[in-house]
């Protein structure tokens, strides 16, 4: 695999991982209000805890991968502040969108 090939590929990993985060960002987002009234105002159980688990840590997760896939990528110069912005912009984003 020469450089270019290496590179075609890493850039769509980051962004097919970016364009997931979104995803999982923006379906927390349009499912708050459901997610509050149906799980958090209800008395806690086992499955509850399993959702909010399974929800919370995969989202972590995958925000923690999106922002690592971007900040290696090759074309990146000031690495130290690019995934501040790249968090700032896909939530703003995802907001203009939602509203």
């Amino acid at each position: 695999m020469n450089t270019i090939e290496f590179m075609k590929q890493h850039q769509l990993k980051a962004e097919l991982q970016l364009a997931m985060t979104v995803v999982i960002i923006y379906d927390h987002i349009t499912t708050i209000d459901r997610e509050i009234e149906y799980v958090w105002k209800r008395k806690r159980s086992l499955p509850q805890i399993l959702f909010i688990i399974n929800r919370y840590v995969g989202t972590l997760i995958s925000c923690k991968d999106g922002i690592s896939c971007i900040t290696q990528y090759p074309g990146v110069q000031n690495k130290s502040h690019f995934p501040y912005l790249c968090l700032a912009q896909f939530i703003h984003e995802i907001l203009a969108f939602a509203y």
